[in-house]
């Protein structure tokens, strides 16, 4: 009897110590027969999502995620639209932490219109008041002529009032008012990873 105990203790003892099929969470979410984008390191479109609180806990296809759908998981048909991550883009432009009351050359289609644009802004603000175009253009947009800006061509419209035209958020035009207050001159070395553009005289 004492030996039969003591077979029957180690019999439970190995069966508590033996690894147990995993048992597959319940999911709160499953979205089925979907197009899921992962944008893993294989770029991998998965059919179905499994989702528990705040986090994703099963991808792949709509029959292997069945196991985590239980009584209380709310089932979403997708019908084969798209699934992509939350996309969260936290960045700011320090360029306008001033708040620039700015002029914008968004859908602007001809560099003749954007010149005056411009003009009537050099109007409507005070001398001295900066004129900014911050982004949001490029030369390409140009129907009648696609290029920049020249020092002179900014200062015949603007000669009181410091201008900065800012193409696609990587290259500038300035005047002379707006090279002045920035102390920018035909000394001045180029800053770190930019370039400050001048004649083969070294003039800007």
């Amino acid at each position: 009897m004492h030996s039969l105990i003591i077979k029957a203790l180690a019999i439970g003892l190995i069966a508590a110590a033996l690894p147990r099929p995993a048992t597959a969470q319940v999911a709160d979410i499953v979205l089925n027969n979907g197009k899921v984008i992962t944008v893993d390191e294989r770029f991998t479109i998965a059919e179905a999502i499994a989702i528990r609180g705040p986090r994703i806990i099963a991808v792949g296809a709509t029959s292997e995620l069945a196991k985590f759908k239980g009584p209380q998981t709310q089932v979403i048909d997708l019908n084969g639209r798209t699934v992509i991550p939350g996309l969260i883009d936290n960045h700011a432009h320090w360029i306008r932490a001033a708040e620039h009351n700015e002029l914008r050359w968004d859908g602007v289609t001809t560099r003749a219109r954007a010149l005056e644009l411009l003009e009537n802004r050099v109007r409507d603000v005070p001398p001295s008041e900066w004129i900014a175009v911050l982004g949001g253009w490029s030369e390409e947009q140009f129907t009648d002529d696609a290029r920049g800006f020249s020092r002179d061509e900014l200062d015949r419209i603007a000669p009181n009032n410091p201008v900065v035209l800012q193409s696609v958020y990587n290259h500038s035009y300035l005047n002379s008012a707006a090279l002045t207050a920035a102390k920018i001159d035909d000394r001045t070395q180029d800053p770190p990873g930019g370039k400050i553009e001048k004649a083969s005289a070294g003039m800007i």
